[in-house]
């Protein structure tokens, strides 16, 4: 509860990257709503990692899916990308996102 805006670019949220802990305080949030109003961006690439690839994707359609006030989504698939070279566009366009620009 110390940020209310997040960047996250590629992240492995498979297993054994997280546990049913992580899935469930996620689930909890995504249940009750957020406490303060939050910016969350998620990005990675088409030809990412496999295990970004399994995470990363149903855990950003639960959020998409998720219709909360205090809740400014945005997700983002770099076509053509792979791991390495999409970190930097899925960066510039985070900050972007973050800051409204």
């Amino acid at each position: 509860e110390k940020f209310s805006d997040y960047l996250i670019i590629a992240p492995p949220l498979a297993p054994p990257f997280v546990d049913s802990a992580f899935v469930r305080a996620t689930e909890q949030i995504q249940q009750h709503g957020l406490k303060r109003p939050t910016r969350l961006y998620v990005a990675h690439a088409e030809n990412d990692l496999e295990y970004v690839l399994i995470g990363a994707g149903s855990w950003a359609s639960g959020w998409q899916e998720l219709e909360d006030a205090d809740l400014k989504f945005h997700s983002e698939v770099f076509e053509d990308y792979y791991h390495d070279s999409g970190a930097i566009p899925a960066l510039i366009n985070g900050y972007q996102f973050l800051y409204e620009r």
